[in-house]
């Protein structure tokens, strides 16, 4: 391989297959990277008769169904900004869980509270 001194920085100059090659490998690791991190940090919200579970970022939190509703510990605003369309925030001892939800997935999660607890939640 031949150095070009260029400034202060020695660069290599290497021919155009390797370094196609060098980029698809890195672009291949960084979509790795993207997909583990996206499986990893998934929010999760399920409902059953007895309380709201959620996961958030690797820790779990679980509410009984009457301090939700009695306390109104969960709201959703809705935002105007980037892809996602409305904010669940969560409110619950010392934990406070803001989750971004899409369109889709807010009226779902309304669906789902009004047919299993009979509750709509409130708007922040």
């Amino acid at each position: 391989m031949v150095l070009i001194v260029l400034s202060v920085f020695l660069v290599p100059v290497m021919s155009p297959i390797i370094f196609i090659v060098f980029t698809i490998i890195a672009f291949a690791i960084a979509i790795a990277t993207a997909i583990i991190t996206g499986l990893l940090y998934t929010d999760v919200i399920t409902i059953t008769k007895d309380g709201l579970i959620i996961r958030h970022r690797g820790s779990t939190t679980t509410i009984p169904a009457g301090v939700v509703v009695g306390n109104n510990l969960l709201c959703i605003k809705r935002v105007w900004y980037g892809l996602r369309g409305y904010r669940l925030h969560v409110v619950y001892n010392d934990v406070i869980y803001t989750i971004l939800l899409e369109d889709w997935q807010a009226y779902e999660l309304i669906n789902m509270l009004r047919a299993y607890w009979g509750w709509v939640p409130p708007m922040c």
